[in-house]
């Protein structure tokens, strides 16, 4: 992390060009699981590929954003940030699964530095299932520990393996609000799935919605989210029937106030069950 915000000054930039509070985030989870970047530049090369080859080693990448470089890594996320529907969407949500191709990579070889050897070492990293006849070739530069390049190799093989659903749509202005590896809840109106729509009413823990007759699933926990003002999401909630058709009980109190008064635009929701109220 140092040296990321190193380079930016070093170009001629001041601390304010610098994401330094998602630095300061990202700075204890490398040292505590001791990502390090060691290697010499011995060429030129511009400062955001200087940067992109910095955080690679980090599972993470550079960003502009607003007018400043902002490291974000590859992560788990379990918080969403915002939601996008049917009624947001310009069009449809689009959904593309990427097969295995016969001639697809079946492994990743890695090539890095050996501080024991002085030499440039290869490691081949494989899935349950991987040959290794046809490896994808990478190269980890700054790594330098046999073990940091297996984990490379690995985050490789898996991104590969694993990260084959893309889902596509536009908005107007609504999806200017996620930034880059953002994690976000999407619903598309295929029935039997996610279903979504605008809530009307409210009144402490009863929510009123605009659609009556919703498909309640028997026997599975129902879950719903709401959208903020702000886009961000708000939940999931656990949800029962109320004594009126389109009324819901949450399980807690709302963190945020609706506004029903037609200044904005209502808070649009969505509903299914657990393992189904959202992509």
């Amino acid at each position: 992390a140092p040296f990321f915000a190193h380079v930016i000054r070093s170009s001629g930039h001041s601390d304010s060009k610098i994401g330094l509070t998602a630095l300061e985030a990202l700075h204890p989870v490398w040292h505590n699981r001791e990502d390090e970047f060691n290697a010499v530049f011995d060429s030129e090369s511009t400062m955001f590929e200087v940067l992109k080859r910095i955080l690679a080693v980090g599972f993470a990448e550079p960003t502009i954003d607003y007018g400043q470089i902002i490291p974000v890594r590859d992560q788990q996320r379990t918080v969403y940030r915002h939601m996008y529907q049917p009624d947001n969407y310009i069009g449809m949500l689009k959904r593309s699964i990427k097969l295995i191709d016969d001639d697809e990579p079946d492994g990743v070889e890695v090539e890095y530095f050996d501080p024991v050897t002085w030499k440039s070492e290869t490691i081949l990293c494989l899935l349950p299932g991987d040959l290794g006849i046809n490896p994808e070739k990478v190269r980890a530069f700054g790594v330098t520990n046999r073990d940091k390049a297996y984990q490379f190799g690995m985050r490789k093989r898996r991104i590969r393996r694993y990260r084959r659903t893309r889902f596509d749509f536009k908005t107007e202005l609504d999806a200017l609000n996620s930034r880059y590896l953002d994690y976000c809840a999407l619903a598309d109106d295929i029935p039997g799935y996610e279903q979504s729509g605008t809530v009307v009413g409210f009144s402490g823990r009863s929510i009123y919605v605009d659609h009556i007759g919703l498909e309640w699933q028997s026997g599975q926990s129902q879950i719903r989210a709401l959208r903020k003002p702000d886009g961000t999401l708000s939940g999931p909630y656990t949800v029962t029937l109320g004594n009126a058709n389109n009324e819901w009980i949450i399980d807690a109190d709302l963190d945020f106030t609706p506004v029903l008064d037609g200044s904005i635009e209502p808070p649009l929701y969505m509903f299914g069950i657990n393992e189904r109220w959202c992509n």
